[in-house]
């Protein structure tokens, strides 16, 4: 669970009140992407997809406050100048998460070439006796890529 700064849990309940539930969207977005983005840098795959559902959440969320800003403006000095620094973070972190998820994805097809090869040679070639060898082989490989 994500802990939101302070000034950011609390909503108005005055006008101010959805460029609060913005700035509160975005902020935890950006924590989210950050998490993301330092698991990716660490090739820790599992705590990445392990973000996924909350990162959809907290885009849909995002989504949903920037359609509620419509018509709405930020009078607010504080809450304008805390909205230009999380736009300029948010651009920056996703940046970055798009880098990362390619490095990913690249290095994924690359790791799944070099098991498609060691299958390819594995593979029986021949029905009979020499059969029996080869699928010893094809399996002993079998075991080794889920380990």
């Amino acid at each position: 669970m994500i802990n939101l700064p302070g000034f950011l849990r609390k909503v108005p309940t005055d006008t101010n009140r959805p460029a609060a539930e913005l700035l509160a969207a975005a902020e935890r977005l950006a924590l989210l992407l950050t998490q993301e983005n330092l698991a990716l840098a660490a090739h820790d795959v599992t705590r990445a997809t392990g973000l996924v559902g909350d990162k959809a959440r907290a885009l849909a969320a995002f989504e949903l406050a920037c359609l509620n800003m419509h018509g709405h403006l930020i009078a607010d000095e504080l809450q304008r100048s805390t909205a230009e620094t999380l736009s300029t973070r948010l651009q920056a972190l996703a940046q970055e998460n798009r880098r990362l998820l390619e490095r990913a994805l690249f290095i994924q097809k690359r790791v799944l070439a070099l098991f498609a090869r060691a299958v390819a040679r594995a593979a029986p070639t021949q029905y009979g006796a020499q059969q029996g060898a080869a699928m010893r082989q094809l399996n002993a490989l079998a075991l080794s890529a889920k380990a």
